[in-house]
């Protein structure tokens, strides 16, 4: 899919009533950096993290609306008026769907708006020619297959709609149970992947990985294979009225039990079960489970089951609408107390140490990559919605500076779309500007979003700092700048012969202090030399940070004064 706008028609957050924020500038360069994603940027407190989290709220909304037994209504949703546009892929198993919408099928995509008035059930629609019609059945087609969410920060309130919707399912689930004619309930398409989620990722990537499609994990993170691994299952299911387990997942649990190289009882009716033989476990796998999506499906309808441990006064506070709960939210509330479930002492072997280590050894950023690639990895055929909050905190500058290229390796250039928060300039350097939206705070009269006027693939890290997306008015430090800006006021007061005795020393000071950096050459220049006797007295030049405005008078300051030095000659 491909976000094209996103109107909130009252205030979410920190972003007021009537936000609006254009992903895609419609038709005319939709297939421009059409496979690169959206960065959000900005400063601190700008709104950027919100909008993640009203996407999620939005289509956690939207998702529970297909559930049976949810009157999605009773309870206002946090958005309870919005209006969101995308571009979604039509997919071979939606050519009879386009054929019904007098959709040609010569497109790659189908135009979708959803809008929703204040208590007031939402309405799908779709483009044809330009002219806007109701879609009358079949709304979930209409939805992207997967909404992803991962954040890199301790503030967790984008889980929160990705919680509350898995609760929904889950509670969903159980009435279902109770019915004689039950109906064949999908799981939910949000997914919020949190550090518990690691093990799933690893191992339903490595074990599951057919022709090197996992070697961008291998090569990065240089890890070349699962050396063991232990389950534990807990088939202790004391709760009354348990979710239970049913026929498909008691054919996986007792395929792994029957495929365990060693076993032990942890206590009654929980048994460890250990696997060192993987290269035939992986085969046995993909003979049985499909591919990386599929075991990772398996793991996500256990984690569904974990919930049964999890007490009924958490889920039922979470699932309230009372915002203080999402105030005073604590992942860890909602947690399961216990599994039925769940993977543990996983080693591996990587290519640069001659022994087997423990996953958990590895480093935050080892992890950080294999949530965000591992998760792109099994959901690339599918039409996804990635929602990333800062996914690169952990990184070196080399994994920083090949991220966007990894995520075009994977993605499907139409199927999928990522948004993504930063605030690194090393990560944005390969990007186009129609791929970066800035956020201001709403103050001084400043649009609250816009699109750089350049592009910053090509710019460099300096450059951008410097831009009208971070603002800087140099990359020196403060201390290091105040330096020069103090020694270029003491050269040109030396040059007009006005320079004190104390003056002059201090200067000598300064020029031996800044002697060893490459640009501390005082007026060997002649063009140097003019330059900074024009801009002797603008303040502009003086500051720390500078605003957007402020940016293009010095660019503006810089063409007049280049323009004079050139008719002289110079």
């Amino acid at each position: 899919m491909k976000l094209l706008r996103l109107q909130i028609n009252h205030h979410f957050r920190s972003l007021p009533a009537g936000f609006k924020l254009i992903f895609r500038e419609g038709d005319d360069n939709l297939y421009e950096n059409i496979d690169e994603p959206i960065c959000l940027v900005g400063v601190n407190g700008s709104g950027k993290s919100n909008v993640l989290e009203a996407l999620a709220e939005i289509f956690s909304y939207l998702d529970q609306t297909f559930l049976r037994y949810v009157n999605s209504h009773s309870d206002s949703p946090l958005i309870n008026s919005f209006e969101i546009e995308y571009l979604l892929p039509i997919a071979y198993d939606m050519r009879s769907i386009a054929t019904d919408l007098d959709i040609s099928g010569k497109e790659d995509f189908i135009h979708v708006k959803i809008a929703k008035l204040n208590d007031v059930k939402p309405t799908f629609y779709y483009y044809l020619n330009g002219v806007e019609k109701i879609i009358g059945t079949d709304f979930q087609s209409f939805m992207p297959k997967r909404i992803v969410g991962y954040s890199s920060g301790q503030n967790e309130l984008l889980s929160i709609p990705f919680s509350k919707i898995k609760f929904r399912y889950y509670n969903t689930l159980l009435q279902e149970f109770k019915e004689t004619y039950r109906e064949n309930v999908e799981y939910s398409r949000l997914k919020y992947v949190d550090y518990e989620e690691n093990y799933n990722i690893l191992l339903s990537n490595f074990l599951m990985a057919k022709d090197n499609e996992a070697d961008v994990l291998k090569e990065t993170i240089s890890i070349e294979e699962i050396e063991s691994f232990e389950l534990i299952i807990n088939r202790n299911q004391s709760k009354k009225g348990a979710l239970p387990i049913d026929v498909d997942i008691d054919k996986f649990l007792t395929f792994f039990e029957s495929r365990s190289n060693y076993k032990y009882q942890k206590k009654p009716n929980v048994t460890v079960l250990g696997y060192t033989d993987i290269e035939n476990l992986k085969i046995e796998l993909q003979n049985n489970f499909g591919d990386a999506a599929g075991l990772y499906t398996l793991f996500k309808r256990l984690g569904y089951l974990n919930l049964n441990f999890v007490d009924k006064i958490s889920i039922d506070l979470l699932l309230a609408s009372d915002i203080e709960i999402y105030n005073n939210y604590d992942i860890s509330d909602f947690s399961p107390k216990d599994k039925l479930f769940q993977i543990a002492e996983v080693n591996v072997r990587k290519s640069n140490l001659n022994y087997p280590i423990n996953y958990k050894s590895l480093s935050d950023g080892e992890h950080q990559f294999i949530h965000v690639i591992g998760t792109l990895l099994m959901y690339k055929d599918e039409s996804s919605l990635f929602l990333f909050d800062e996914p690169e905190t952990h990184f070196n500058p080399q994994w920083k500076y090949e991220y966007t290229k990894t995520f075009k390796k994977i993605t499907d250039r139409f199927k999928s779309q990522i948004i993504m928060t930063t605030h690194d300039p090393v990560l944005l350097s390969g990007l186009s500007k129609e791929n970066v939206i800035v956020f201001n705070k709403p103050n001084n009269g400043l649009e609250r979003t816009y699109k750089p006027d350049k592009d910053l693939r090509g710019m460099g890290v300096d450059a951008i700092l410097t831009s009208e997306i971070f603002g800087l008015n140099s990359t020196l430090d403060s201390e290091t700048l105040n330096d020069f800006i103090e020694r270029r006021k003491l050269l040109i007061k030396k040059e007009k012969g006005e320079l004190s005795d104390i003056e002059n020393e201090k200067l000598t000071k300064l020029s031996y202090h800044l002697m060893d950096i490459d640009y501390n050459k005082p007026f060997a220049d002649p063009l140097y030399k003019d330059f900074i006797m024009a801009i002797e007295d603008l303040d502009v030049y003086k500051q720390t940070e500078i605003s957007r405005s402020e940016i293009r008078e010095r660019e503006e300051i810089a063409k007049q004064i280049m323009k004079k030095l050139n008719d002289n000659g110079l």
